[in-house]
């Protein structure tokens, strides 16, 4: 009687508040769904072969490629869902700055098909966010990386470990700096609270873009110096040489 009762709830919610589809703007009839067929359909994976190293997409095989992080790379692997274009990027710019909070669990399980399939042979201790700053996180009110980050751990059965890694310094927006400039802009912005508490340990490091990997390369190179074992990377978008130019 009562699952009745919550069916036809659900039903009257749906009518009354109906899904748009956040490409096209249509009525999405599946309540657990983002974006109608059309456009999901339209959402493209990432060009085979993949960078083994960033995950750029039709890079050279076996080696890393010419869009790795400059310099020394502190993380084994990084994978991300889809390119930073067109219905993939509307969903992570609508999450961040139109503050569409529950998007966050659609676009983390499919982070986690891709970490199941890329990530298969690693056992993680525990899943990280990257960190916003609190100056940040108070005037955005989250951390979009945290909403994604959490269902991901609770899938893998691992903590999600808030307390690894604090941004310790208020960066200047990366939006507009290339790659080298990425990397200045971000470096010693992070750091490791309790090191003993990290020792040892695989950590799967989570944020919603992967644009030169400047970030999360800072932060796996701070996870790595404060005494863990290994650390991947994972993304729902991935921004491409196309991405690049738009």
């Amino acid at each position: 009687m009562w699952r009745a009762f919550v069916s036809l709830g659900h039903i009257a919610v749906d009518f009354l508040f109906p899904r748009l589809c956040c490409g096209c703007g249509e009525r999405v009839f599946e309540s657990c769904e983002l974006v109608c067929p059309r456009c999901l359909k339209s959402v493209r994976q990432l060009t085979q072969p993949l960078c083994p190293v960033c995950g750029m997409e039709d890079a050279p095989a076996g080696r890393k490629c010419e869009h790795c992080p400059a310099g020394e790379i502190f993380f084994s692997a990084a994978r991300a869902v889809a390119p930073y274009e067109g219905v993939a990027r509307t969903i992570v710019e609508r999450l961040k700055y139109n503050y569409r909070e529950e998007y966050a669990p659609w676009m983390a399980m499919r982070m986690l098909e891709v970490a199941r399939s890329e990530f298969a042979h690693v056992a993680f201790d525990a899943v990280v966010p990257v960190p916003l700053h609190r100056t940040r996180r108070r005037e955005r009110g989250f951390n979009q990386s945290e909403l994604l980050a959490h269902p991901i751990a609770k899938a893998f059965r691992v903590p999600l470990a808030l307390s690894a890694l604090r941004r310790v310094r208020n960066t200047p927006s990366q939006t507009k700096l290339n790659k080298r400039e990425r990397a200045d802009n971000i470096r010693d912005a992070f750091s490791v609270p309790d090191p003993p508490a990290i020792h040892g340990k695989v950590f799967l490091l989570v944020d919603d873009v992967y644009t030169t990997g400047a970030t999360l390369n800072e932060c796996a190179r701070v996870l790595r110096a404060g005494g863990a074992r290994d650390v991947y990377c994972l993304s729902f978008c991935r921004a491409t040489l196309q991405s690049f130019a738009n």
